[in-house]
């Protein structure tokens, strides 16, 4: 069984989905600055 493979699949989609998140919030922070702004 190929542990490693899945623990390296694994790794590869956390860090995809962390990422993502982080490309989400940050847009997010600056969707709200620039509704503060005006």
């Amino acid at each position: 069984m190929p542990v490693l493979e899945f623990r390296e699949k694994s790794m590869k989609a956390a860090r995809a989905l962390r990422s993502d998140l982080l490309m989400k919030s940050t847009r997010f922070d600056a969707m709200n600055r620039h509704h503060h702004k005006q």
